[in-house]
């Protein structure tokens, strides 16, 4: 691999001195394959480097604006992007926070100094919000809606789709109802404004879904297949079977509806044959509904029966077997799992997951203990093969679900030794952070709770850490916060922590109010102070407990104090 990057690197060399001065290049271009050459062997200081050598020679820096720059000025822009992208990436990885900042600052003055298209301007926004600065993303999403809206240009349609998305989740992250609204609005102007194709008038439908919208959205994806013509489908099936799935999945329960929706797509039945990836979605979709589950289970065996070397055959399999699991048909699960164990021993981790299926289903039947421990003994000589920690952790917590609790042990035991192996080495915050979490999610039901109150105080930590801009103001960063307080609480709690379980669950409260756990963690607070004899405190807690399975404990806590 080595040396196949350092022949390409000099061809790349030996092209640009054979080219005339005239016709070559305005900007420095090889040392960008330079810096991808020196990644991809773990050189991060060389691709500082020539990122760094890179950008002070370009045009748009230097100020030199050649012919062939002015020609070409956004494919140039677009290579400079490409360039700070790399370099403040790397800085952060490397902790060079203050130098990634002054080139996030240096970036506002290249705009200012140069005529950025549509897509650059979305490059650019793409940066900022990479990095946490919002408002210069902000600024530069708008730049593009705006400039569409006053002179609309067919090639800039899917990067006005694009900003209009980026510009909902910002104000959806700020709460900002109103300027959400707006830009909802301008992206359903634009389908008829810019003609927007299939794949981008799916996009805003799936858009005003995503934020609350269903009427809207649920009209703008069923004019799309009311409309649909067999050149709309040949040329934009996955659109078409997206906007079907959708539907399907809006209206699982609603009969007369979701058959209607597959009248249209069986109107071309005979005539048009889908590809299989929209197949399978389509089968996925159906086994959704309440209507239309034998025809996607039909739609799976044809997939697996006939395509059987392909990815979509080995989920198909897998999914049959889940489906009769799910309506305890066990015998035919076991036909599947076994079918799919013996077509697809690799990867491991889930032909294991389909043999621990299959344990759970010869169990359900046959109820036969000596064969579960036999099968057990099997498991047990396949998971010293195995080397990735996450397959390990998980695999430990179904053995233990299952009563093999040694196992269970000694299998975790391995997954917690290659995780921490894996956090010794890892630099990046996001992926340490993964990491963290794995281990509080597998290692709680083993009930290793001191790991657990370990790993959470240290995601936690690294969460907070203004430092890490690449895991602020995430939603996946917000949830693992979130669990991890709750996995904090719990663990303090089981070691008879109550002062410090009670300090999570109020940070939690405090900061994650409307969480769907919400409701849970009160539940566990109250039970604190009521083991603490702060009966006042518990029934404030209490009181507020408004739904579902948690308010009825809370009810029968209370009755509970009321009676004493």
């Amino acid at each position: 691999m080595q040396k196949k990057i350092l022949i390409f690197s000099i061809t790349w060399l030996l092209l640009l001195s054979a080219l005339p001065a005239a016709t070559q290049a305005a900007d420095r271009y090889y040392l960008l394959v330079q810096a991808r050459a020196a990644l991809s062997l773990g050189e991060q200081g060389t691709a500082i480097e020539k990122y760094t050598e890179y950008i002070a020679a370009h045009p748009a820096i230097t100020g030199r604006k050649t012919a062939s720059f002015r020609r070409n000025s956004q494919y140039y822009l677009r290579n400079l992007l490409i360039a700070y992208g790399g370099l403040i990436e790397q800085q952060q990885a490397l902790g060079l926070y203050e130098q990634a900042r002054q080139n996030l600052d240096r970036l506002q003055q290249v705009r200012q100094d140069n005529q950025f298209g549509s897509k650059n301007l979305y490059n650019l926004a793409k940066i900022y919000r990479d990095h946490g600065r919002t408002r210069e993303a902000h600024a530069a999403l708008l730049t593009i809606v705006a400039d569409q809206q006053r002179a609309p240009q067919k090639t800039n349609n899917k990067v006005f789709v694009r900003a209009s998305a980026e510009l909902a989740e910002i104000h959806r992250e700020e709460d900002d109802q109103q300027a959400l609204a707006a830009v909802l609005d301008a992206a359903v102007n634009g389908i008829e404004l810019f003609g927007l194709d299939l794949k981008d008038r799916y996009r805003i439908g799936r858009l005003l879904l995503d934020n609350g919208d269903r009427p809207k959205g649920e009209k703008i994806l069923r004019d799309m297949i009311e409309s649909m013509t067999l050149d709309d489908l040949a040329a934009e099936e996955h659109a078409l079977i997206r906007a079907v799935s959708a539907l399907l999945r809006l209206r699982a329960a609603d009969k007369e509806t979701t058959a209607q929706l597959l009248a249209g797509l069986d109107r071309f039945e005979g005539v048009y044959e889908l590809g299989l990836r929209n197949q399978y979605s389509l089968a996925i979709a159906c086994l959704n509904t309440s209507h239309h589950q034998a025809r996607g289970i039909r739609m799976l065996a044809e997939i697996k029966d006939r395509f059987p070397a392909t990815t979509y055959a080995r989920r198909a399999l897998f999914v049959l077997g889940r489906t009769a699991a799910s309506a305890e048909e066990w015998g035919q699960a076991m036909h599947h799992y076994q079918e799919y164990i013996d077509r697809y021993p690799e990867p491991r981790f889930f032909s294991l997951k389909a043999y621990s299926r299959l344990i759970d289903s010869q169990w359900a039947k046959l109820k036969d203990h000596e064969l579960i421990r036999a099968e057990s003994r099997r498991l047990a000589d396949l998971v010293n093969d195995i080397a990735d920690y996450e397959t390990q952790l998980n695999l430990a917590r179904d053995l233990r679900d299952k009563g093999f609790d040694e196992l269970a042990a000694a299998t975790f035991s391995l997954g917690e030794a290659a995780a921490s192996e894996q956090l010794r080495r890892e630099q990046r915050a996001e992926k340490r952070l993964r990491i963290l979490w794995n281990l509080q999610r597998y290692g709680y039901p083993l009930q290793r709770f001191s790991l657990v109150e370990e790993s959470a105080a240290a995601a936690l930590e690294l969460i907070d850490d203004p430092r890490n801009t690449s895991t602020r103001a995430k939603e996946s960063t917000n949830f693992i916060k979130s669990q991890s307080l709750i996995w904090l609480g719990q663990a303090q709690r089981r070691q008879q922590q109550p002062d410090a379980a009670r300090n999570a669950f109020a940070t939690f409260l405090r900061e994650f109010p409307d969480s769907p756990d919400a409701d849970y963690v009160r539940f566990n607070l109250a039970d604190i102070h009521e083991e603490e004899g702060e009966t006042a405190l518990a029934d404030e807690l209490y009181r507020r407990i408004e739904t579902g399975v948690w308010r009825e404990r809370a009810e029968r806590r209370q009755q509970r104090g009321n009676s004493r």
